[in-house]
């Protein structure tokens, strides 16, 4: 299961806005653009239809190359100064995704165990809010 952009709200909205910033970047071919971000042709073409997930080193460059934050590039509405920084969430979630691909069954399985609980603990304090 492909885990890093299917956290999104929308998955498909990636590649069409790469394709949007490209072009609004200047770039007269998208291979002029992979050039730009060190990747091939083929490549980019696969992250612009959604078909690969960048990795955050390269999600990163991608973003400091156009002059924008990863939540441009996810759709993510901006909330504040915060929101600019390298390490924001969308950043965050492709490194945490890195991370699980490296993990054993087992290891995915003690995960989930502690999304489980992380789950359970959020639905008894949203339960405590409403008896107060």
């Amino acid at each position: 299961m492909r885990i890093g952009l299917q956290l999104m709200e929308n998955t498909k909205v990636f590649g069409s806005r790469l394709r949007s910033e490209i072009r609004r970047k200047g770039y007269k071919t998208y291979k002029e653009a992979a050039d730009a971000f060190g990747v091939s042709l083929s490549y980019l073409n696969q992250l612009m239809r959604d078909e690969r997930e960048p990795s955050v080193e390269l999600l990163n460059s991608i973003c400091e190359i156009l002059e924008i934050t990863p939540n441009d590039l996810f759709g993510v509405k901006s909330t504040g100064a915060q929101d600019t920084a390298p390490s924001d969430r969308a950043s965050r979630i492709l490194a945490i995704q890195g991370r699980i691909n490296q993990f054993s069954e087992d290891q995915i399985e003690d995960l989930e165990s502690v999304l489980d609980q992380l789950d359970r603990k959020a639905g008894q304090s949203q339960s405590e809010k409403r008896t107060k």
